[in-house]
């Protein structure tokens, strides 16, 4: 995204987390006409060290936080 923002590229984002940015206009929104809705599945492997556990426990939390804000099904959690 911060490539996009300083008009160095394109940013691959969901609406949420560009909102802000997309009402002060610093990103353009393509059409609709452009856009793809895709079914992929995101994994995240977490490792054994205590920060990444709190990293990685941080972005699960936002990414739920998305979901119900865009009405998308919860989260799963597997281990």
């Amino acid at each position: 995204m911060q490539a996009a923002l300083t008009g160095q590229g394109v940013a691959l984002c969901r609406i949420p987390l560009i909102a802000d940015h997309l009402a002060k206009q610093d990103l353009i929104e393509l059409p609709p006409t452009e856009r793809m809705e895709t079914p992929l599945t995101y994994w995240l492997i977490v490792g054994q060290r205590p920060e990444v556990q709190a990293f990685c426990e941080w972005l699960v939390s936002q990414a739920a936080i998305t979901a119900e804000a865009m009405g998308e099904k919860s989260i799963e959690k597997k281990k």
